[in-house]
């Protein structure tokens, strides 16, 4: 079934960019020349724009709070001074996934307001938006990838 299989590439793209988060903690609030965000921003954009595409358009509540999403929603930049500890954006990383999973187990999407990304896709359901969302996240992996390189 495709949900399985973009429900194992969404948890590997969270396992890749939690290795970055890890090996580079002491830089993730930095942005490097050339960039307008940091690790630490790109990784808790990538938690929140799957909460508003999965979540927010089915109508459910999502599992990040309206802070987060103030902060690291599409048309946001970088903080100089960022609220959030590494810590507790690794465990978003993780549970945001977990709880996507049991959620998807108990039917909750039932409902979706399509939306149309910046990238031109139309989505119209949950499973649409997970899928999408696997692009969208691995587009800020490359980018945090690119931004290691550039140290």
């Amino acid at each position: 079934m495709k949900i399985n299989t973009d429900l194992d590439n969404l948890v590997q793209i969270r396992e890749n960019t939690l290795i970055l988060l890890e090996k580079h903690s002491e830089s993730a609030l930095e942005i490097p020349t050339g960039f307008k965000n940091s690790l630490l921003w790109n990784a808790a954009h990538s938690c929140v724009t799957m909460q508003l595409l999965v979540y927010h358009f089915s109508g459910l509540p999502m599992h990040v709070s309206q802070k987060w999403v103030d902060m690291y929603r599409k048309g946001t930049f970088a903080q100089q001074k960022e609220n959030i500890a590494i810590p507790e954006l690794k465990t978003l990383i993780n549970s945001t996934v977990n709880q996507l999973h049991l959620d998807l187990k108990t039917d909750m999407f039932l409902t979706y307001k399509s939306y149309t990304t910046s990238f031109g896709i139309t989505l119209n359901s949950a499973e649409e938006a997970i899928s999408f969302n696997n692009i969208h996240e691995g587009l800020h992996l490359g980018y945090m990838m690119a931004m290691i390189k550039k140290t």
